[in-house]
C-alpha cells in the first residue's frame, strides 16, 4: 500500500485476492507474485479506464480473428470447395482448432472473458 498511496485500499485488496486466486506455482513465488502486484496494479482511475479500453480492443481483436481462423479452416467443409481430406476431417470436428492449438501452447483455454469481468468490476 505504501507503493500505491492514492489507491483505493478496497479496490486494491480486492484486485489482489482476485490476482492471487489466478497466479499458480509455475508463475512464480509469492515473492515475485508481490513484485508482479507492485509493478502492475495502477491507482489511477483515469489511467486504469484507458488500460481497460485498450485492453478490451486487444482481446476483440484477438477473439475476432481466432473466429476468422476457424471459419477459414472449415471453409472446404462447409462451401462447396472441393475434395474434403483427412485433414480436412480433422478441422471439422474440432482436434484441429485455434483454441486447440493455444491451449496446447500455454496449457489453458484462452479467454478474455474473466479479465474483462474483472477489469469491468475493478472500474465501478
Amino acid at each position: 500500500m505504501a507503493e500505491q498511496p492514492n489507491a483505493d485500499r478496497s479496490l486494491l485488496e480486492k484486485g489482489v485476492r482476485h490476482a492471487a486466486s489466478l497466479w499458480r506455482e509455475k508463475d512464480g513465488s509469492a515473492e515475485q507474485f508481490t513484485e508482479f502486484v507492485s509493478a502492475n496494479y495502477i491507482s489511477d482511475p483515469a489511467r486504469r479506464s484507458r488500460i481497460f479500453l485498450k485492453l478490451s480492443n486487444y482481446f476483440e481483436s484477438l477473439s475476432g480473428n481466432m473466429n476468422e481462423i476457424t471459419l477459414d479452416l472449415r471453409k472446404v467443409l462447409d462451401e462447396a470447395a472441393g475434395e474434403i481430406d483427412e485433414i480436412d476431417r480433422m478441422y471439422s470436428l474440432g482436434r484441429l482448432t485455434p483454441q486447440h492449438w493455444m491451449n496446447q501452447a500455454v496449457g489453458m483455454k484462452i479467454s478474455p472473458q474473466p479479465l474483462l469481468r474483472a477489469l469491468d468490476e475493478a472500474l465501478k
